[in-house]
């Protein structure tokens, strides 16, 4: 089962209120879970108040100011290197910047030249490639890649 408490789950774009959203996320939390680092973030997520948007547009984002993750649970990413992350751990990518907090904030006005920021480079480092070798996942070694639209959440 997925960590206890409840994020809020809205819609934006043509995505309709539904099971299968709602779904779909909780398959991505229980498939992240599996990984340690993973199951780190997840659990403060799910204890505080954050939201997660379902979008129909090219998007993985997290906005520190609104406390609102923007998710496609149909597009992996693919890496600079060509292969696949899942749409589950775009959003683990995500979660792990919603939980980061005073260093996410700190870490994000310092650049770094292959991931745009020492924030990003803390959540690919310490959380999405951990969690991307454990299962065979595409691993990332820059902050770049393209959409790719799959069919299922863990799909990679």
């Amino acid at each position: 089962m997925p960590a206890s408490g409840t994020p809020q789950l809205m819609t934006s774009g043509a995505f309709a209120t539904d099971a299968k959203n709602s779904a779909s996320f909780y398959v991505a939390v229980y498939y992240l879970e599996q990984n340690a680092q993973m199951a780190s973030a997840i659990g403060v997520f799910m204890n505080y108040k954050f939201s997660v948007r379902f979008s129909d547009k090219e998007v993985g984002d997290y906005s520190s100011y609104s406390g609102i993750i923007e998710w496609n649970p149909n597009l992996a990413l693919r890496t600079t290197g060509g292969a696949l992350e899942s749409p589950a751990m775009v959003l683990g990518h995500e979660i792990a910047h919603a939980v980061g907090g005073q260093i996410r904030d700190k870490l994000t006005s310092i650049s770094d030249p292959n991931y745009t920021n020492k924030e990003e480079r803390r959540v690919i480092v310490n959380f999405e490639n951990p969690a991307a070798r454990q299962f065979g996942e595409g691993v990332r070694h820059d902050h770049s890649g393209s959409w790719v639209h799959v069919d299922s959440v863990t799909e990679h």
